[in-house]
């Protein structure tokens, strides 16, 4: 009889920690797209706005899809469940999503007033994606590591 409570026991033990680990997966992948989405639209941004300044913003067309693109790009940082630490851009710290946003606001206004060039426009978001980058890679080295020690634990329990 104990046996049969021990395997009970150890069945609800295992079974918990692997829907904890599923509902884990599932959270890590929804922060994963949505960092990758944020970083696809800031790439775009990107894009549009290159096109603004190398057309001296005389391009109604190009002016439009770059305002767009710039809404979407303020409604994906919006909808980011988390903030990393450790985000830089450039040298400056960046805490909080606000911080990105005040960022961008600043740098939108000197293209508005076309007072960069088209080399800054690439530099200034390539700097951006490139932290989206490295933290989307830290994530994934944190979760690989996290996955491997479940595996380990599973096993452990397995042989004991």
């Amino acid at each position: 009889m104990a046996a049969v409570i021990g395997l009970i026991s150890y069945t609800l033990h295992v079974s918990r920690v692997e829907r904890a680990s599923q509902t884990a997966a599932v959270r890590q992948f929804q922060v994963f797209a949505d960092i990758e989405h944020l970083e696809t639209s800031i790439r775009a941004e990107r894009d549009y706005t290159t096109s603004v300044v190398l057309l001296a913003g005389q391009d109604a067309d190009a002016n439009e899809h770059m305002v767009k693109q710039r809404s979407h790009t303020d409604e994906t940082l919006l909808l980011l469940s988390v903030w990393p630490e450790g985000l830089a851009v450039n040298d400056v710290q960046l805490a909080t999503k606000a911080d990105l946003e005040n960022m961008l606001f600043e740098f939108r206004g000197k293209v508005t007033r076309l007072s960069v060039d088209f080399h800054e426009v690439l530099d200034f978001y390539s700097a951006i994606t490139k932290q989206l980058i490295h933290w989307l890679l830290v994530m994934l080295q944190h979760s690989l590591h996290l996955t491997f020690f479940a595996h380990v634990n599973r096993l452990f329990y397995t042989l004991h």
